[in-house]
């Protein structure tokens, strides 16, 4: 973290949410990377390395605290999850890891959670996740069972509680994108829409409330 991190968070934000693929293409990964995380207040990373080079190329970016998640660590010893950044200090934090892991590799997938003050004094929720893949829509429901949970119990404690909602979700068919939104909307959620949207397969998406 960044000692010139502010208290609180603006109560406009701009957030990015992307899967970063480890980083593969480094120095090209990283000329994006460095043009846009410079225009945002939050920014969710989802493959993210703790390697020797993302963790420099994030320290770079100033006045911003970092927190990772870690799914699991290679032979090298390099560990890989989500990582949530912040142009403010976080509150309180919490990690969340699948119920179920994912075949072959057998690894779980995380889920980073951050309580964080606007400047308007309202609680805000940021939750980055990485939807479990290559798996029956059962272990994606259980997944996600237990981020509405956790939902739930800060609703419970803050019933005006703003959240951000966002990650790859790994919705690649109907009853998965079905089971995520219902179950949002049932909790008050707005799916945000993207303008310049292309794609035909949404894996990607990010949910606000209040």
């Amino acid at each position: 973290s960044s000692p010139e991190s502010p208290a609180r968070l603006p109560n406009l934000l701009k957030v990015l949410s992307w899967n970063v693929e480890k980083a593969g293409t480094k120095q090209r990964w990283n000329t994006d990377f460095q043009d846009l995380a410079s225009k945002h207040d939050l920014i969710l990373l989802q493959e993210g390395m703790a390697d020797d080079f993302m963790p420099t190329k994030l320290r770079e970016m100033p006045g911003f605290e970092w927190w990772m998640a870690q799914a699991w660590r290679d032979a090298k010893r390099h560990s890989t999850g989500v990582i949530s950044g912040a142009h403010a200090k976080s509150e309180n934090v919490w990690f969340l890891r699948s119920p179920y892991n994912e075949p072959i590799a057998n690894t779980p997938k995380m889920t980073l959670a951050q309580l964080f003050e606007t400047e308007n004094g309202k609680k805000l929720l940021v939750i980055n996740t990485h939807g479990i893949n290559f798996v029956l829509n059962k272990a994606f429901k259980a997944q996600m069972d237990e981020i509405f949970a956790f939902i739930d119990e800060g609703i419970q404690n803050h019933p005006d509680l703003q959240v951000i909602f966002a990650g790859d979700f790994n919705t690649w068919n109907r009853g998965r994108l079905q089971y995520l939104t219902v179950n949002l909307s049932n909790r008050g959620f707005i799916h945000a829409e993207f303008k310049n949207q292309v794609r035909n397969m949404i894996l990607d998406h990010i949910f606000i409330r209040n």
